[in-house]
């Protein structure tokens, strides 16, 4: 099915609290962004998907994207679009007081929210040193043509090497864990998979990712000895 997002407000600084405006407030200018997203739910085991495909949120349009589900894409006229990575199915729990469409649709809400927060705030950066080397004006349309490298890591995701020069910006709030390393050390084995497959981590990702670490480990070490 297919769900239009097109309501949201900024909320201003409460002064009689004495909360002082965000240094990035500024940059948050031409908010209003409509969005059209389809909405995949497979029932009560597997967690809902969600795709933006007006605008498209993915690698072309969007190559610095840090949330994006590179291992779940759907197909969209000419393009292959990912999954949006609204929440980690390891830390999100649903409660049992609304359905759960409607809670993911907020989550899925929020996230949009986060993703037009950091197309604004984008800033041009060296990669390696974080140094500063173009500062768009607020409102200025930015089109990200850094070139990328993809790599595949197989049965987890691909993930981009960043170009010398990257565009970044500011996602607010905290990032679940990321990665196997990040994956392995956090989530339990009887935790369920933040992949979202309603499996546990144990008999879903952790075996691969495990297996994956050990063989990035053996690389490394058989570069040091050459």
């Amino acid at each position: 099915m297919q769900v239009d997002v097109d309501q949201g407000t900024l909320i201003p600084p409460i002064v009689d609290l004495g909360l002082p405006p965000h240094r990035l407030e500024p940059l948050l200018v031409s908010t209003g962004i409509c969005f059209s997203l389809v909405v995949l739910d497979y029932g009560e085991k597997r967690h809902p998907e969600a795709y933006s495909v007006a605008p498209y949120i993915d690698r072309i349009a969007h190559p610095g994207q840090p949330h994006l589900r590179l291992d779940r894409v759907i197909s969209h006229g000419s393009r292959t679009i990912p999954a949006l990575c609204v929440y980690s199915a390891a830390e999100y729990r649903y409660s049992a007081t609304a359905p759960r469409l409607v809670e993911f649709l907020d989550q899925a809400a929020t996230y949009l929210a986060k993703h037009v927060i950091w197309l604004r705030t984008r800033r041009l950066c060296d990669a390696a040193t974080g140094a500063l080397l173009y500062a768009p004006q607020p409102g200025e349309i930015i089109i990200d043509t850094e070139t990328r490298d993809m790599t595949y890591v197989p049965g987890v995701c691909k993930e981009s090497r960043q170009s010398r020069r990257i565009w970044s910006g500011y996602w607010p709030g905290t990032t679940a864990a990321m990665g196997p390393a990040d994956h392995t050390r956090t989530i339990e084995p009887p935790s369920p998979c933040w992949c979202g497959s309603g499996e546990q981590y144990g008999s879903c990702h952790r075996p691969v990712e495990l297996a994956w670490l050990r063989t990035a480990s053996s690389k490394l070490g058989e570069e040091r000895w050459r």
